[in-house]
Formats: C-alpha cells, sequence, structure tokens
C-alpha cells in the first residue's frame, strides 16, 4: 500500500514504536528535502557552483563532447530542456542564465514530484527519481557520462541532495558550467 508520508505520519510511527527517535529524524529530513522550493534548491546547487568549476572530471567530459558531435547533440538537446540554447551567444550567458536553468529544472523536477507524490515505497520515491535527473536530462551516452561525473564531483549528492528540486538544480548548474567548458573548447580564441 502506498501513502504519502508527512512530518505527522512519522511521527505516529514514532509513537507506535514502528521507527526509533534516530530513523524519524532521518525521515523528516527526507521529507523536508523532498518539499524544498524549488528557488531555494537553486540556492543550495548554486552553493556548489565552485566546487563544480574546479572538477577535473567535468573538464575531462568537457573534453570529450568538444571532440564528437553526437555528444555536442545530446548536450545541445539537455541544455534546451532548462530553456538555453548552446549557440554562439553562449558566451554572453552569465551566472544569471545558470540560475535560470537551474529554476526551469527544479520547477520541472518538483511538478514531477508533485505529479508522483513522496511514497513509502522505496521503489517508487521520487527522492531516487530527483537523484537520476542527470541521467534524465542528459540522456544516453551524456547522461551516464554526465551523472558519474556529477558523482565524482559532488560525492555527497546522495546524502545533501536527497531532493528531487535539489538534485536537478544541481544538474542544471552542472550542465551550465559543462556547457561553457565545452563551449570555450570549441573556442579557444575567446
Amino acid at each position: 500500500m502506498n501513502y504519502i508520508i508527512t512530518e505527522e505520519t512519522l511521527l505516529l510511527q514514532k509513537r507506535a514504536g514502528i521507527i526509533t527517535e534516530s530513523q524519524y529524524r532521518e525521515k523528516v529530513k527526507e521529507v523536508e528535502m523532498n518539499n524544498i522550493s524549488p528557488e531555494k534548491a537553486v540556492d543550495k546547487a548554486i552553493a556548489v557552483a565552485p566546487k563544480l568549476e574546479k572538477s577535473p572530471e567535468l573538464d575531462k567530459l568537457a573534453d570529450k563532447i568538444a571532440n564528437d558531435p553526437s555528444l555536442i547533440k545530446q548536450l545541445e538537446k539537455a541544455l534546451a530542456q532548462g530553456g538555453i540554447m548552446m549557440n554562439e551567444n553562449l558566451k554572453n550567458l552569465d551566472d544569471s542564465d545558470m540560475e535560470t536553468l537551474a529554476l526551469n529544472l527544479a520547477k520541472k523536477a518538483e511538478k514531477m514530484n508533485e505529479d508522483i507524490g513522496i511514497r513509502s515505497n522505496p521503489d517508487q520515491d521520487t527522492v531516487s527519481g530527483g537523484l537520476g535527473m542527470a541521467a534524465f536530462f542528459g540522456g544516453g551516452t551524456l547522461g551516464a557520462m554526465f551523472s558519474s561525473a556529477i558523482g565524482a564531483a559532488v560525492p555527497t549528492l546522495a546524502t545533501v541532495f536527497a531532493g528531487p528540486a535539489v538534485a536537478a538544480a544541481l544538474t542544471g548548474v552542472a550542465l551550465f558550467i559543462l556547457a561553457r567548458k565545452v563551449y570555450l573548447k570549441m573556442n579557444p580564441d575567446l
């Protein structure tokens, strides 16, 4: 049986002895992360941007993409999902565009979260769905490589960024940084 888990439900489970105090605190944090607003999710993701900028994994991925037309097409498609076009105007993009991309993806994740709901069944929960956002928005080969690069750059993703909106916002930030790196590698004269 699936039902929406709330803090009140968890409190009842704790009082009934179904879960321990530590399980209760952990699950309340999960519920809070699943209910975080897209705007707050973007703030959390942007805080990680400097770490992603310095990531050797994203540098390696940018090198691969810049030299592979099929990966460039996948990157363009992923950016378009968030409302950014990878063209000659990419050099004019700034951090407000990174915020826009992250917010667009976080809002999509929030919508998916509302459509599915927070469930007691771990096979259907949206936390794992949120962590898969990087692969979903990248798709194909790029999605797998991108997910791996983010996981290596920000290893605490699974614990700190449990909510789907935050994972999607982090995806937006990382996509933006990756696109900028690819664009600069393709246009070394800039």
